[in-house]
């Protein structure tokens, strides 16, 4: 019973720190995008939506600058999932808030499939990608691209989705 005791005070202790603001960035959690790389994404949307320019333009935007410096493929590779971090945070964002906004059961399982479909879509390209290169360590790094852009482009289309079905 002592060291259950223990164990909830040095957890008392451990979310007391939290509380007072001694939390990690996000960017030292394991799965949190870094919130430098989501602004600049953000930022990168918004003057492309002002701009009317194309937003894929948006895709690549940590990776590229990051690859710039990176002296390893396996830098390289990090650098992708850097951005891939951002991009899934937004895509989970971005499917919860329009399956929200669709009330239409049909609609939403539509909505539902084309999540599923582009899931197996993206797997099937990205390993195509890694294989072609025949696993190689530049082969890594293409298929880390690909599943940026991949992830990228379907949350691109969530975000056309929720603005078409906005009221305006």
């Amino acid at each position: 019973m002592a060291q259950n005791s223990w164990r909830h005070g040095s957890i008392a202790a451990f979310l007391g720190l939290f509380a007072l603001g001694f939390a990690p960035a996000n960017a030292d959690v394991p799965g949190r995008p870094d919130p430098a790389d989501v602004a600049k994404i953000d930022a990168c949307l918004a003057d492309a939506a002002r701009a009317t320019t194309d937003l894929d333009a948006c895709i690549g935007r940590i990776s590229s600058a990051c690859a710039e410096t990176a002296t390893t493929t396996a830098a390289r590779e990090e650098c992708s999932d850097r951005e891939l971090l951002v991009w899934n945070g937004a895509l989970t964002h971005d499917y919860a808030r329009l399956t929200a906004m669709v009330a239409d059961a049909t609609a939403k399982q539509a909505l539902r499939d084309a999540q599923r479909d582009f899931i197996v879509s993206k797997l099937k390209k990205c390993t195509f990608e890694r294989l072609a290169r025949k696993d190689s360590p530049e082969a890594l790094v293409a298929a880390a691209r690909c599943d940026v852009r991949a992830t990228a482009r379907q949350d691109l289309w969530l975000r056309e989705q929720i603005e078409s079905l906005e009221p305006h």
